[in-house]
């Protein structure tokens, strides 16, 4: 089993959870940039986070 966003209680859950990263904050972050611009007129535009996910593993899978 696999969660999405590495929150802390998943390291607490039995057995602890395997879960996938992502940078909240910063998506968060150009999220509320983006939606301030649109608000004030400005243009959509693509946002690219160069963060990159990863796996943190943990109990819940096994290894491949």
């Amino acid at each position: 089993m696999v969660s999405l966003h590495d929150d802390d209680l998943a390291n607490f859950l039995v057995p602890p959870m395997t879960a996938v990263w992502l940078p909240a904050e910063r998506l968060g972050a150009e999220a509320v940039d983006l939606a301030l611009t649109l608000i004030d007129g400005g243009e959509p535009r693509r946002v690219v986070v160069p963060d990159e996910p990863h796996v943190v593993r943990r109990e819940s899978t096994a290894q491949v």
